[in-house]
Order: structure tokens, then C-alpha cells, then sequence
């Protein structure tokens, strides 16, 4: 619902926190505004020990969406076809944001040569019937029918949340965390969409990274706050987003050490740094970013970095809240560790 109604951290009114001097205290908009501004959104929970929120609620509204599983390979769509029908789809996002479109979809190679599957669970948009929602996509699906696409849309309308987010098919059961697995992400503006060059060389990066092997999940998402809403300590590249992409490889079990750091190095300096030349100045989410994330205090907080980290070291002078990549952590380091990946498994000590 963010594309509607913001982040989650814009629906807290108030919050209960632990801090770490062991006061417990309420904060809000007049009650320690700073803080309140800090944890919406500041990272991690460093700042103290959130015990309880008081948060929005918003009137029962209809659901209306569509989910679909498209193939290339194996006789199905070619490889050209099936990038086509998405590099169209990728070309209307800001106008599907601007409606208050939610797409989450995901793309995952079968193989060298063997083609894609991508899977759409699902598009939707909060407050919209089916009738509006199938005249908003109709000519992105008329587009795919005239490039020979094959594809079968299943719609579904409920007239609340519960029944959109439970019943099956609509959005995927996932297993998340992988011991094999690095991913890492980022967000892209609106403004790659404002002119063709830019545009294109958005889903020319995206694309050469998907062709180099890494798996997709891709959201069509703007996270920008209603009218009204308190000032927040949110990434500020959430604000004026289109588009969230996360990326990924993983490595086969017994994998060596030498496979491991090679994939991680890929991921970070190589298929990420594609994605920030055509974002300068964006950011990904913190939740589903890199841990090696090269200047995280920009990419995961932006502008917010220096206020955030005053309030820390004011709320939290001894630090006895860390976390990688949290406000602050750049003051400490894990002892016995590779330079290319930051584990938790060794001594914590002051830099």
C-alpha cells in the first residue's frame, strides 16, 4: 500500500522505547521529536528497544489485481520476446506509480540458453475495482499480444486486504535468508524515467546484470508520504521511487572460500556498481541491501546521515547498540574478518 498511503514508518504515531540508558519513555511528534524522527526510519533498532507503536489504520478498501507466470525457452516465448514484453512494462512505471500501483515480480534463468521464467505475485492496486484496474493495463497488454507474446493474466478482486494477501497464488510463501546466497539492492527515481536516454540506460543496466547471471525481484513502488505526514528519518530515494530492484548469485553447497569471495565481490563491485552509475545519488533499502554496500551512510540514509548519527551518539554515547551498517557502526569493527564480507562472529572493538 505504500504507493498510496507511504512507508510503513509513516504510519507510526508514537512509540515506546527502551532506551539505553534503561529509561522507558513515549515518544512522538511533541514528546522527543528527534528521536521520534530517528527511528522512523533511521536503521535498525540503535537507538534503544522498541517495546510498542501506535500506528494508522485506514478504512476496508477493495484489492484489485493480476497474477501471471510467463516463460521463454523450451518452446514457449523466445528470449527477445519475453525482454521485450518487459523492457514495456518497465517503460510505464512512473504513470503505474502515479495510480498507486503495487508490481512485485520476480525473474529467475533456468540455464545457460534455457530462457526465464518471470512470475508476477502480484500487481495490484489498493482502492481500484477490476474494471478500472483491467482499462489501466490494457494497453500494455495490447502491446505484448502485438509482439506475439504468449501470456495468461489471472485477475482477482477482493473487497479487503486479508483476502488478497492469504488467498493462494496471489502473493508467494517465501523462505527468506540463505546461507548460500548473496543480494543486494537499490532503488531507482522517477527521474530515469524523464528521458529516453536515461531510460534506456536504466533497463540496459539492469538487464546486462540479469544476462551476467543474477536473479531478479523487481517491485514497481513509490514510497513517497501523504500530505500531513511527520518528517521521518526514511531513506529520502524512497521518496521520489519508481522502481526497487533486488539482485542476487549464489553459490552451490561446498562451495570454497575463493567461489564465495568471488560471488560477493561480483555482486558488489561489479553488478551494483552498474546499477548506481545509472542512479546517482539513490540509495537501496537497508533491510535488503549489500552488507558491503560501499558508502552505506549515503546509499541507506542519504541526506538524513549527519542528523541521524548526532542523535545517536547524543541517545546512545556509550554504543551499546551495533549492528552492520547501522547509524554509528562505522566506529566499530569485527575483529578476524575477510575485507570483502562483515560477519558478527568475532571480538566487536572500537576503532
Amino acid at each position: 500500500m505504500s504507493s498510496k498511503y507511504g512507508l510503513g514508518s509513516d504510519q507510526v504515531l508514537s512509540v515506546d522505547i527502551v532506551l539505553p540508558s534503561g529509561r522507558f519513555v513515549t515518544v512522538d511528534e511533541k514528546n522527543d521529536p528527534d528521536l521520534f524522527w530517528a527511528i522512523r526510519g533511521g536503521g535498525g533498532g540503535t537507538f534503544g528497544i522498541v517495546t510498542g507503536m501506535t500506528v494508522k489504520v485506514y478504512p476496508k478498501m477493495t484489492f484489485s489485481g493480476v497474477t501471471w507466470t510467463i516463460a521463454s525457452g523450451n518452446g514457449t516465448n523466445s528470449d527477445d520476446v519475453l525482454w521485450s514484453a518487459m523492457e514495456a512494462y518497465w517503460r510505464k512505471f512512473d504513470h503505474y506509480a502515479e495510480e498507486g500501483s503495487y508490481g512485485y515480480s520476480s525473474l529467475f534463468g533456468l540455464g545457460p540458453g534455457a530462457g526465464y521464467t518471470w512470475t508476477m505475485h502480484p500487481w495490484l492496486v489498493p482502492g481500484m475495482v477490476l474494471a478500472d484496474f483491467k482499462a489501466m493495463v490494457a494497453p500494455l497488454l495490447d502491446e505484448w499480444k502485438a509482439i506475439g507474446l504468449a501470456f495468461e493474466p489471472v485477475y482477482f478482486e477482493h473487497d479487503n486486504f486479508y483476502d488478497t494477501w492469504s488467498t493462494p497464488g496471489h502473493f508467494p510463501v517465501e523462505t527468506v535468508a540463505n546461507s548460500g546466497l548473496r543480494t543486494a539492492s537499490r532503488l531507482f527515481p522517477r527521474a530515469n524515467w524523464e528521458s529516453e536516454e536515461k531510460l534506456n540506460a536504466t533497463i540496459a543496466a539492469v538487464r546486462s546484470v540479469i544476462e551476467d547471471g543474477s536473479a531478479l525481484i523487481l517491485y514497481n513502488i513509490n514510497g513517497a508520504a501523504t500530505k500531513g505526514t511527520p518528517d521521518s528519518a526514511a531513506n529520502p530515494a524512497w521518496r521520489d521511487a519508481v522502481m526497487y530492484a533486488i539482485i542476487g548469485s549464489a553459490w552451490g553447497p561446498g562451495a570454497q572460500i575463493e567461489e564465495v569471495e568471488a560471488v560477493s565481490k561480483k555482486v558488489t563491485f561489479d553488478w551494483m556498481e552498474r546499477l548506481r552509475v545509472v542512479s546517482p545519488g539513490s540509495g537501496g533499502y537497508l533491510n535488503e541491501g549489500d552488507i558491503m554496500e560501499p558508502n552505506f551512510q549515503q546509499a541507506f540514509y542519504g541526506e538524513n546521515y549527519a542528523r541521524l548519527l548526532k542523535i545517536k551518539k547524543e541517545v546512545d554515547p556509550s554504543g551499546l547498540f551495533w549492528a552492520p551498517t547501522a547509524v554509528g557502526s562505522e566506529d566499530w569493527y569485527v575483529a578476524d574478518q575477510e575485507e570483502w564480507l562483515t560477519l558478527q562472529t568475532g571480538r566487536l572493538c572500537r576503532k
